[in-house]
């Protein structure tokens, strides 16, 4: 019920909206942000890898 009436103010609303988008970005978009970053850094290790191999071979 205090919930209920304190989104009736206008400042209150935006401070609870801001919350839900500060709860949606950490459980999302941090998970989400992580695991492509680690994807991208494996396939970097994986190209240098290859390229690695490539300039042993060419020497």
């Amino acid at each position: 019920m205090c919930f209920i009436a304190a989104a009736r103010r206008p400042l209150i609303r935006s401070f609870l909206f801001f919350q839900a988008l500060l709860a949606f970005y950490f459980i999302y978009f941090i998970p989400w942000y992580s695991c492509t970053v680690i994807s991208h850094l494996n396939l970097l290790k994986y190209f240098s890898s290859l390229l690695e191999e490539d300039l042993e071979c060419s020497v």
